[in-house]
């Protein structure tokens, strides 16, 4: 497809000492000058993986430097290169590479990414009964609209598939690591499952594979003793309710759904009982929010002699909040009425002194 005397024609010779009208002449041309860095090239790009790829990108801007080719010549140096043993493992995915992208030229950028993140390719799409047959094939005519891309993004998606082998896998561990890691800790159970879910879909961009069930499995692996003893407790109620559906722990979206309810009732109970339980820390220090002193006698009993109708009246101190509303407090943390009393009681002789009377 690639002829110098049209497509890079700096590079062409018909000169009997170099005749290199193609990417295959001149491979061999420039292989007998530099022998040491070509055999070099070949050997690294037998086994997939980083050893390949950073081989890859030196001999690029080696020829780069050498004869600054056009991008379809030296896509075309690479892969005459790459297949030079014609039954090698990289020969063949060579072969694939180049089917996959002729066949998906429309969406080779996907393709690019997919392989990135994975270091797989789709192998239904690379069998082909005849190169010159492939749809896209006129596409990567370098004489076409927008061919420099195409033939860009085929060295690009070489790379990335060169790069995947190793690179992938470790990066896949990582995630799985970080997945398998997580911990519910304070986190409500809806935030948990968020961040579950956003670290899984990372893992799984990158090629990890789990079933439901053991999504679900590695989700209770790592939720707080409240988290998993509320999930049981509502089976149980399902149970006796004749609702339960033993999906809930085979199917991750009915699970997720169902733990986000049990979330929900969690945070609703944990709220009320805090509430229930809690109290305004008093400030006894006999001010007001404004530096006035505070009356007393409003705040402990309820009545004031100066305000019998209630209000401010005409005390010279400071009526807060509800008539007793420090009573009002005690009452809500006594143990019991004998404690209470005796609260009251302190709370008078504050007011009246040791005879308890006004």
């Amino acid at each position: 497809m690639v002829q110098f005397a049209r497509h890079d024609t700096k590079l062409f010779s018909d000169d009997r000492n170099r005749f290199t009208p193609n990417c295959i002449a001149l491979y061999k041309w420039m292989r007998k000058i530099d022998k040491d860095m070509f055999v070099e090239f070949e050997r690294k790009v037998e086994t997939q993986g980083h050893t390949a790829h950073v081989a890859i990108l030196d001999f690029r801007e080696a020829v780069i430097a050498w004869l600054d080719p056009e991008v379809w010549t030296m896509t075309g140096l690479i892969i005459v290169g790459m297949t030079r043993k014609r039954f090698g493992a990289t020969a063949a995915r060579i072969e694939d590479l180049v089917i996959l992208a002729v066949r998906s030229f429309q969406q080779i950028g996907d393709v690019i990414g997919a392989v990135t993140r994975t270091g797989l390719y789709d192998r239904t799409k690379c069998k082909s009964k005849g190169f010159a047959e492939l749809p896209g094939l006129a596409a990567f005519d370098p004489s076409a609209d927008g061919a420099d891309e195409l033939w860009m993004d085929l060295l690009q998606l070489i790379l990335a598939c060169f790069r995947s082998a190793g690179d992938a896998s470790k990066e896949r561990m990582t995630y799985d690591k970080a997945w398998k890691d997580l911990e519910q800790g304070d986190s409500t159970v809806g935030d948990f499952i968020t961040l579950s879910e956003a670290v899984f879909k990372m893992l799984e961009d990158r090629g990890g594979e789990y079933s439901d069930q053991q999504r679900i499995s590695t989700f209770m692996q790592s939720v707080t003793l409240a988290t998993e003893s509320a999930l049981v407790k509502h089976v149980k109620d399902l149970k006796i309710r004749g609702e339960y559906d033993d999906a809930i722990y085979s199917d991750w979206g009915l699970f997720s759904n169902t733990m986000d309810r049990i979330g929900q009732s969690m945070e609703v109970a944990d709220v009320e009982e805090k509430y229930a339980s809690y109290e305004f820390e008093d400030k006894d220090d006999g001010l007001s929010l404004d530096g006035q002193p505070e009356c007393l006698q409003w705040a402990y009993t309820g009545n004031c002699d100066r305000a019998p109708n209630g209000g401010q009246g005409s005390c010279r101190y400071k009526h807060l909040y509800t008539a007793g509303y420090k009573s009002n407090k005690a009452i809500k943390s006594a143990a019991d009425e004998e404690g209470l009393e005796a609260r009251k009681a302190a709370a008078r002789r504050e007011i009246y002194g040791p005879d308890d009377t006004p």
